[in-house]
């Protein structure tokens, strides 16, 4: 009982903090900035799907994934598939300011759909897109605006040390620097600078804080693929890599894309050849931003958000939810200070840690 009259003491002390005119005001990331610009700063930007994608099977997902690229266009909205970006405001030991956005992003020319149409199937999972870039600051402003608009935009803040603010603006420019923007894709390993998606970059950005943040298991989602429905190839495809092609005229494997949309194809069973997929998804990291705006809403008497758009929480989800409040939690217990804010319409978290 002692326990919990502190933590809600802390907690209330955090609400002293709440700026009334973030409820007031439409404003952009550097506005938030502007009010503390001596303090460092690591901002996640998460933007859902324009219609959520249901990984629940892989004939589920080919069909969600056409119905958000539809809602993409008809809302003019921020992504079809999800998108993750970054920005940082630091100060070096000599006092001098390092800032900047950005996010990785890729398959502009529309490759995916291209190898689907061939036949490669499941096998699209393995492609790495060459069109890779990182995106500039104007992009990362514009596309949050849009988000923000569509209802599909969360986001944190770290207020944080030189050092930790630095270790991501630092790792964000090693990795633009070896040219490794250019690969764009689930297989590729931003840590080694092999290229990433923009989920797994921003996912890296973060963990070269060194802040120990847990929320990077929040963020994974895993799916055994059924390597039956693996297409293999003998010819490649423009803008594109694929880990593996077919040697010889026997080795081709079309899957059409009708099997999975006229089908019912379902996620491998243990029993069945497969091979497992772990991928950084941006709806559960948009999912794991509104469970801890959510405690803080909570304990504040703050009517909560909707984190979910399908009917039920899948296992993936419910480890995002568990994650992300027992984090909350541990931020109050260890008097880690917490308050709310806005960009444009969007409120979001921003924690001392």
């Amino acid at each position: 009982m002692q326990k919990s009259l502190k933590t809600l003491a802390i907690f209330l002390l955090t609400l002293v903090t709440l700026p009334v005119s973030a409820f007031e005001e439409s404003r952009t990331y550097k506005e938030i900035i502007k009010k503390d610009p001596e303090s460092n700063y690591v901002f996640i930007f998460v933007y859902r799907s324009a219609a959520y994608l249901d990984w629940s099977s892989p004939s589920n997902l080919a069909w969600t994934s056409i119905q958000s690229e539809i809602a993409k266009k008809v809302n003019s909205d921020a992504s079809s598939i999800g998108h993750a970006q970054i920005a940082w405001h630091c100060h070096d030991k000599g006092g001098n300011l390092v800032s900047g956005a950005t996010g990785q992003t890729g398959d502009s020319n529309d490759q995916d759909i291209g190898l689907l149409l061939k036949g490669w199937g499941l096998s699209i999972l393995d492609a790495v897109f060459t069109d890779g870039m990182l995106e500039s600051e104007q992009v990362v402003e514009s596309r949050m605006k849009i988000a923000d608009k569509t209802k599909n935009f969360s986001w944190m803040a770290i207020k944080t040390t030189s050092d930790a603010c630095l270790g991501l603006s630092n790792f964000v420019h090693d990795y633009d620097k070896s040219g490794a923007a250019k690969n764009y894709g689930f297989p590729v390993d931003p840590f080694k600078f092999e290229g990433a998606g923009c989920t797994s970059f921003a996912n890296a950005a973060v963990t070269k804080t060194e802040l120990k943040i847990p929320l990077s298991e929040a963020w994974v989602r895993h799916v055994r693929v059924p390597k039956k429905y693996m297409g293999k190839l003998d010819e490649g495809h423009p803008l594109t890599k694929l880990l593996e092609m077919a040697k010889n005229k026997d080795e081709i494997k079309k899957i059409p894309l009708s099997s999975f949309l006229f089908g019912n194809v379902a996620w491998a069973k243990e029993n069945e050849e497969y091979k497992d997929f772990y991928y950084y998804d941006p709806e559960l990291f948009y999912e794991s931003m509104i469970h801890l705006e959510n405690k803080y809403r909570e304990f504040s008497g703050i009517r909560s958000k909707n984190p979910l758009r399908s009917k039920t929480y899948d296992s993936s989800q419910l480890k995002t939810r568990q994650i992300s409040e027992s984090w909350f939690n541990d931020l109050l217990s260890n008097n880690k200070r917490i308050k709310m804010d806005k960009i444009h319409n969007t409120t979001g978290l921003i924690i001392n840690y």
